[in-house]
């Protein structure tokens, strides 16, 4: 599975209305597993997405991460 589409997969998107604008953000989840999809496509030497997913973890703490819904995803794409 492409990327691009893990999106779709994990979970929408939050959307923030306001009332001249929509905003759209990224769940933890999401960025965390895209950040290591990316670490595993550059051979697990890209040390930029490492440290990015250290800095979401580090920022939400233990209870802003669904750990449950990682670990599903983590072995869905061979993550090990």
């Amino acid at each position: 599975m492409e990327s691009a589409n893990i999106l779709l997969v994990l979970k929408p998107f939050i959307k923030v209305l306001d009332k001249s604008s929509e905003f759209y953000f990224s769940s933890p989840e999401d960025i965390i597993l895209s950040k290591l999809l990316w670490y595993e496509k550059g051979n697990r030497v890209s040390e930029r997405q490492w440290l990015d997913v250290l800095g979401v973890i580090k920022v939400q703490g233990n209870s802003g991460i669904n750990i449950l819904l990682l670990v599903f995803w983590q072995m869905t794409f061979y993550l090990y």
